[in-house]
């Protein structure tokens, strides 16, 4: 089901520094004469430099908003949560979207594996959360990711900005996460699933949010929470949250990354990445792979 990662991969990845006017703010802050409540909101601007011993933890720092729609949503939610009747066979919900990556390829490699291990016993559901239940423009996710990624400069400001400001003030993660709040709700609701595994970096948070949500309802129930990560190289700090049961990574220096940003040893497990059913039982004796030069017309050289 997953592949074993190269050595390559235990390289330390790089970090991102913040801007020099942010490293100064947070140094000068004890010394502002100003009250503790403004000093508190200003420290939020600067993004936390994360830690090996995993002790960094996202924040909710859009209290206010999120009492209001747990005010206006919660009991409504509640009382549609108490009226669904549960599937006939454990349901496995893989969540994702095709926007590079591999992330539908991994969640069909997951699904096949499981029908492997318990053929007729699961029922598996492959959901593209963005295109499905979300409106405009996020149901466009696909198309605005073909845009960006053939406009490299673009992307890596996109990138390096979001990773840059993560779990601070100036974050994506929960403003999105709160715009799609009641679409992730209404996914998990229609699919009413035993477990959830996301191979998608946006889908961390709002999901965790649900799921903590549905934990505290008199009809409700914990629904174990799994991601899986398809990016070899490195680990965005969007792929990462702490209140998952379980993060598979790739390798070593995603890994690492799960740490600096508070996941624990024992919420990280390197499995490699998903691969298809057709590699699973692929013979690679060296007799085999020399048959198949030869067949191909290959030079017997060493790989570099």
């Amino acid at each position: 089901m997953f592949s074993a990662g190269s050595k390559a991969e235990g390289e330390s990845s790089m970090v991102l520094e913040p801007p020099k006017f942010l490293k100064d703010l947070g140094s000068q802050l004890p010394s502002i004469p100003l009250p503790s409540a403004l000093k508190d909101s200003l420290k939020d601007l600067v993004p936390h430099k994360g830690a090996e011993d995993g002790d960094v933890k996202h924040t909710d720092r859009l209290t206010l908003a999120w009492a209001i729609s747990d005010g206006i949503n919660n009991k409504r939610w509640e009382q549609r949560w108490s009226e669904l009747k549960r599937p006939d066979k454990p349901k496995v919900l893989l969540l994702m979207s095709e926007t590079g990556g591999g992330h539908k390829a991994s969640a069909q490699s997951i699904g096949e594996a499981l029908e492997a291990i318990a053929p007729g016993k699961l029922i598996i559901s492959i959901v593209d959360v963005f295109v499905d239940h979300t409106s405009f423009p996020f149901n466009r996710f696909p198309k605005m990711y073909q845009w960006f990624s053939s406009k490299p400069t673009v992307w890596d400001a996109v990138y390096k900005t979001s990773k840059l400001t993560s779990d601070s003030i100036l974050g994506w993660e929960e403003p999105l996460a709160l715009a799609w709040d009641a679409d992730f709700q209404k996914c998990i609701e229609q699919e009413n699933p035993d477990i959830i595994v996301s191979v998608h970096p946006l889908c961390q948070d709002p999901v965790a949010r649900v799921v903590r949500r549905i934990a505290k309802w008199k009809a409700g129930r914990k629904v174990p929470f799994v991601t899986c990560i398809t990016d070899l190289g490195e680990g965005h700090p969007f792929w990462f949250h702490v209140e998952v049961d379980m993060c598979f990574v790739p390798g070593e220096a995603v890994r690492k990354d799960g740490l600096k940003v508070g996941l624990r040893e024992d919420q990280l497990n390197m499995k490699g990445l998903p691969i298809r059913k057709g590699f699973w039982d692929v013979d690679s004796s060296p007799e085999n792979v020399s048959r198949l030069r030869a067949s191909l017309g290959l030079v017997e050289c060493r790989t570099v």
